[in-house]
């Protein structure tokens, strides 16, 4: 049935098509298992910070555990609040400068990256530290 939609749509006919009909069904298939993985993903690190933010014991503390341990993914406004309330804190420096933004990796693996390999391969934008105050000045909080 797949195959027979994926023909209607690229006009595709004979042998050579089959197999890159079954490549092309792969693909979509290896696509999605990743979609899927990524939401479910995304759903336990929520749950997590959830968790962590709950806690008493955390109070006024930003959540570095779990996948929080090996990613921020950062979504703008979470990480521009975060950096105004944690940005003179040494730890929170630290964990920004350890921490990929988007693709999980071990702190230790990060941390030796080249700078221009974060940002092009990891996504390390300057955006995501605007408003994290430059080293030696203090943050006023509004």
């Amino acid at each position: 049935m797949a195959m027979t939609i994926l023909r209607m749509f690229t006009g595709c006919l004979g042998v050579d098509c089959e197999l890159y009909l079954s490549q092309l069904s792969m693909q979509v298939i290896v696509i999605r298992l990743l979609t899927q993985h990524l939401s479910q993903s995304e759903a336990l690190a929520d749950q997590q910070k959830l968790t962590f933010k709950n806690s008493p014991t955390n109070r006024g503390k930003w959540c570095n555990i779990g996948l929080w341990k090996y990613t921020r993914h950062p979504n703008y406004f979470g990480e521009d609040s975060t950096d105004k309330k944690y940005g003179n804190v040494a730890e929170y420096r630290e964990y920004k400068r350890v921490t990929s933004p988007l693709i999980p990796l071990p702190p230790a693996v990060y941390r030796s990256l080249p700078s221009w390999f974060k940002t092009v391969f990891l996504f390390e934008f300057p955006f995501y530290s605007r408003s994290l105050p430059q080293e030696g000045y203090t943050l006023i909080a509004d």
